[in-house]
């Protein structure tokens, strides 16, 4: 048996030897349930239940920072909406440098619409 095929069995006698008894599901289910809603108000305490955290800073710190999935996602698309606007900002900028003063040329020449050039234009006063 290789390491890797060691490491997989090892994980499986730990996992093995847990059992969800009629006593401890409602609490392996309630904290399943905090961990799937981070965003909701009663998270931390219900987590605080099951995990001290006055030892370990750096897991206090994380858990501080936590965010469900659907907040990454969203943090995710902002982040690539900014660069997006970014780079069609400086498109738009260049344009109007090289002389392109019409927006609808301007449109075309950065693969935006009218209004996005408009909306440009508007913010920077350019």
């Amino acid at each position: 048996m290789n390491e890797k095929e060691k490491k997989a069995v090892g994980s499986m006698e730990v996992l093995s030897s847990f059992q969800i008894t009629a006593d401890t599901a409602g609490d392996v289910l309630k904290f399943l349930h905090a961990i799937m809603y981070p965003h909701r108000e009663d998270f931390l305490d219900t987590v605080k239940e099951y995990i001290d955290f006055s030892q370990n800073e750096k897991l206090w710190q994380e858990v501080d920072r936590m965010s469900g999935l659907g907040m990454s996602i969203l943090l995710e698309g902002e982040a690539r909406g900014e660069e997006k606007g970014f780079l069609l900002g400086a498109e738009v900028f260049k344009a109007i440098q090289m002389g392109v003063n019409d927006n609808i040329q301007i449109a075309m020449q950065c693969g935006c619409t009218l209004e996005k050039v408009e909306k440009i234009r508007e913010a920077f006063d350019i």
